[in-house]
């Protein structure tokens, strides 16, 4: 359970930046009139995508082995490393 609350904090304050960065590129892109400052803010989003996988992923890697999953559920982190 360490694990997953280490990674679980990491990734909120990853959220939280990524979403900071995003407003910030993309007011500052419709200020100077850049279209590649906006599209690099939207294309952060991509970078939230990617954290909310990884929350999910830690949540269900860190089940317990159950009667199904007799060696635990750690195949989910290799499964969202390749969706990532």
């Amino acid at each position: 359970m360490e694990r997953e609350s280490k990674i679980r904090s990491i990734t909120i304050w990853g959220i939280f930046a990524n979403i900071f960065l995003m407003f910030i590129k993309i007011i500052f892109g419709i200020i100077i009139k850049s279209s590649a400052l906006v599209a690099d803010g939207f294309h952060s989003l991509s970078d939230l995508a990617t954290d909310f996988i990884v929350l999910v992923s830690t949540h269900l890697s860190s089940r317990p082995p159950d009667e199904t999953h007799p060696y635990g559920h750690k195949k989910f982190d290799t499964i969202a490393t390749q969706v990532i």
